[in-house]
């Protein structure tokens, strides 16, 4: 997994985990969902920080990352979560 698709599954672990205010119950999401979405961003944040690089000779990071942390970061309309 690259680090955008890490930061993805966070999103959607903990998105998915949410109970909507009308059916909650007083009961949480489990250990498990919330452990995995905790790993899953803390490796996003891993990916992201080796690949930055701020050198201005342009060696640091490689296009195709920028593009996809870009998506993540700036997501268009139909990719919010809902």
């Amino acid at each position: 997994m690259t680090g955008p698709e890490h930061y993805r599954e966070a999103e959607k672990l903990l998105t998915d985990a949410a109970i909507p205010p009308g059916e909650r119950d007083y009961t949480a999401p489990s250990l498990e969902v919330l452990l995995a979405a905790q790993v899953h961003a803390t490796l996003a944040l891993a990916a992201a920080t080796a690949i930055n690089d701020p050198d201005p000779s342009g060696s640091g990071q490689p296009s195709w990352a920028t593009e996809d942390w870009e998506a993540v970061a700036f997501p268009g309309p139909s990719e919010l979560p809902s």
